[in-house]
């Protein structure tokens, strides 16, 4: 699978994200999370940068069984990304958590994931869905094409989603000069004929290997919930 980048809109009646996390988080507007967050005056190292009070909170709560959110996200893997793609691809099993809080950013590194620091797959493909407004410096920055280093931020609204090869295009932030703290969903796919079910590296935060019942699912596993 050949892929560059595409936006998608969703219905946000039908998947309403932002509404959930907002309600995990206990803010009535996630774009002033800052006001209500533990917020670091440094910017964390990889591995850290996912770890705030607000990071806590959200996986603590879906990592419980049969969750709100967990269930909206299946439908929308099941509805959206296998309309998109085809039934038969992996995807990631729990979706991540940025935020990019006012003077800080969502992610410590620039890198492509396939990187000698990430060593995700290559062959997988991103899914950057943001909960809030994103654009500017709140935003996710990303070359276009492998190489072509044309970085640009993803200007998005709530109810939109960029698709892109962050496998092999190199993606980061910059501090956020914005006044609102930026939120989004990560999460990625990969093609079955891309999978190596031997594969014994480890994700850099939570350490799970590259496997289905790990980091990956697939369909029957949406099928058995």
């Amino acid at each position: 699978m050949v892929f560059d980048q595409k936006i998608l809109k969703y219905d946000i009646s039908k998947y309403p994200f932002s509404e959930i996390v907002s309600k995990i988080l206990n803010t009535e507007n996630l774009e002033n999370l800052h006001k209500y967050s533990s917020v670091s005056s440094k910017i964390n190292e990889l591995g850290k940068d996912t770890n705030t009070d607000a990071h806590k909170v959200f996986y603590q709560f879906i990592n419980e069984k049969n969750n709100e959110f967990l269930n909206i996200y299946y439908k929308f893997v099941f509805d959206v990304l296998f309309e998109q793609f085809d039934e038969n691809i992996l995807f990631q099993k729990t979706p991540g958590l940025r935020i990019s809080y006012p003077n800080n950013v969502a992610v410590s590194s620039w890198h492509s994931d396939s990187d000698e620091d990430n060593m995700h797959p290559k062959g997988e493909i991103n899914v950057f869905l943001p909960l809030t407004n994103c654009f500017g410096n709140n935003s996710l920055w990303t070359e276009s094409k492998p190489g072509l280093k044309d970085y640009h931020p993803i200007r998005l609204s709530v109810g939109e989603l960029l698709i892109f090869n962050g496998s092999e295009c190199v993606h980061g932030n910059y501090k956020n000069d914005t006044l609102i703290t930026r939120t989004s969903l990560d999460f990625r796919f990969l093609p079955r004929n891309k999978y190596n079910p031997n594969n014994k590296i480890q994700t850099a935060t939570m350490n799970l290997s590259f496997t289905i019942g790990e980091y990956y699912a697939d369909k029957q596993f949406i099928l058995n919930q």
